[in-house]
């Protein structure tokens, strides 16, 4: 990383150690999102340590850091399929740091929507289910973005994906991403179902017993969660 990276990083770092940030609410939304995907960004494609740290606290208290969470799960996408159609070592590091934290998000939200539905039905608080409902809310938007990642609207039509043109990169994707879209199978919502299934039918040639899998398994686990 540059000595004008390095700064920057110190930077952003730093905003975080502040107790207070005063302005208007869509101000301090709008800072929260850009400090989240910045964040994201330096462990990502630059491998700091002390912005994983920042990650996995706000992992830790998801309540109070789902304006971050939320839109930092968009920065994720390119990198979810960088390198696939090339032999760049920095590239599938940055791709195994992006999928491995993706599937982080994924299973902590997972397993606070599990939580909540395991509650006896007395204990199933307003306030509770609202937490669930955020988590549900993150989990979806993070498994989305593999979906995008490969190319949504092309997928849908049945055009040529931007993303994972050849078989063999669409078997090494599915194998680098098996457990997390088992993940998104045990808890996602009908509609991050929903696309997951569509992609996952993308990836169906490359092996179709995993995908076979994969499908029964959500059908089965997140539709009886969710009725």
């Amino acid at each position: 990383m540059n000595e004008e990276t390095d700064r920057a990083a110190n930077l952003i770092l730093a905003l975080l150690k502040r107790e207070e940030l005063r302005g208007p609410e869509e101000d301090l939304r709008e800072f929260r999102r850009g400090l989240g995907t910045l964040i994201f960004h330096l462990w990502v494609r630059y491998e700091r340590a002390n912005a994983l740290t920042v990650i996995d606290a706000w992992l830790g208290s998801r309540a109070d850091n789902q304006t971050e969470l939320r839109h930092a799960a968009f920065c994720l996408r390119g990198w979810l399929v960088a390198g696939y159609d090339n032999d760049d070592p920095a590239k599938a590091e940055a791709r195994k740091r992006a999928q491995t934290l993706a599937f982080s998000i994924i299973d902590r939200t997972a397993t606070g929507i599990e939580a909540y539905f395991a509650l006896d039905p007395k204990d199933q608080t307003e306030e509770r289910g609202g937490r669930a409902t955020e988590d549900a809310a993150l989990l979806e938007q993070m498994s989305d973005q593999f979906f995008f990642a490969v190319g949504a609207p092309e997928i849908r039509e049945g055009r040529q994906p931007k993303a994972l043109g050849e078989i063999g990169y669409r078997k090494r994707f599915l194998d680098d991403n098996f457990r997390t879209f088992e993940r998104v199978g045990d808890a996602a919502t009908p509609k991050a179902i929903y696309y997951m299934l569509q992609l996952i039918e993308f990836l169906e040639p490359a092996d179709p017993a995993a995908v076979f899998d994969l499908a029964s398994h959500a059908l089965l686990k997140a539709g009886k969660l969710h009725g």
